[in-house]
């Protein structure tokens, strides 16, 4: 039917929003590591923008693994190191708790809440896998559930979305009424 199609492009467009952000994390720290004239920035980048696709552990292992080179080269000052500490974990930052979860919500149609809230639900579950198919799996939830011909799930679909309008009215008229006693 017609969910499959949207649920394709849906995981297309969070493949693509997760790639941009690799690709800025990625640029800002190789810059940034080129800037205070290290050598391997170029690598370090290429490293970073792999290791930005798992999250949270990922853009703190990229930040930390240039700094033995720079805290045992002795032309680096403190402020010099400092920059390229604080430059790359800022950038990386930024984009994961920022930039992340307005790019790829919007591209997925998740509210950023929800997506911030299903990374936690698959990870706490299958770990890294499930924090890098958290994103894609709800999207797919969501478009499953808009599909079904029933106002609940379509309800939840739509506060996934984040979409304010959400079939109140349909849902308020299928309520279950509590028997009262006699």
């Amino acid at each position: 039917t017609a969910t499959l199609p949207k649920a394709d492009a849906q995981i297309f467009a969070y493949i693509r929003g997760k790639v941009a952000v690799s690709l800025l994390v990625a640029a800002i720290d190789a810059l940034i590591l080129w800037v205070i004239g290290l050598e391997l920035w170029l690598v370090f980048g290429v490293v970073a923008f792999w290791l930005n696709f798992i999250p949270n552990v990922g853009m703190f292992t990229s930040v930390c693994l240039p700094m033995p080179l720079v805290l045992l080269d002795p032309h680096y000052s403190a402020s010099t190191i400092a920059f390229a500490f604080f430059g790359p974990l800022a950038a990386g930052l930024a984009a994961k708790d920022v930039l992340e979860p307005l790019l790829i919500g919007r591209s997925t149609s998740l509210q950023p809440v929800a997506v911030l809230l299903a990374i936690m639900l698959w990870g706490s579950v299958w770990g890294v896998t499930g924090m890098v198919l958290a994103v894609p799996m709800t999207a797919v939830a969501r478009i499953y559930l808009a599909g079904l011909d029933h106002p609940l799930p379509r309800y939840f679909a739509r506060m996934l979305a984040g979409e304010d309008d959400a079939d109140d009215e349909q849902v308020q008229t299928h309520r279950v009424t509590p028997i009262e006693p006699r």
